[in-house]
């Protein structure tokens, strides 16, 4: 082994970083349309009730909910989808 190095491709230093100006002030920007846009905003909406409903999940299996009240919530959560279509 002594001094042998391996070639595995490219020689991948941190060249990259210097080629590209980065501001940590700036906004990272996901899309560059408004149908990209709308697609994030829906997922992010997505992903916001399936975390909520995670929660409500998690707060009925210990007892702190009850089954009337899931009920009510996710009436409540069905509605608001209805009305966003």
């Amino acid at each position: 082994m002594g001094g042998a190095q391996l070639n595995c491709g490219p020689d991948y230093h941190n060249d990259w970083r210097m080629s590209v100006p980065l501001s940590l002030d700036e906004e990272a920007r996901l899309y560059t349309t408004n149908a990209e846009r709308e697609k994030y905003e829906s997922l992010a909406t997505l992903y916001g009730i399936v975390v909520a409903l995670d929660y409500l999940e998690r707060a009925y299996v210990r007892d702190s909910v009850t089954a009337a009240e899931c009920v009510v919530i996710f009436r409540f959560i069905g509605n608001a989808l209805r009305v966003g279509r």
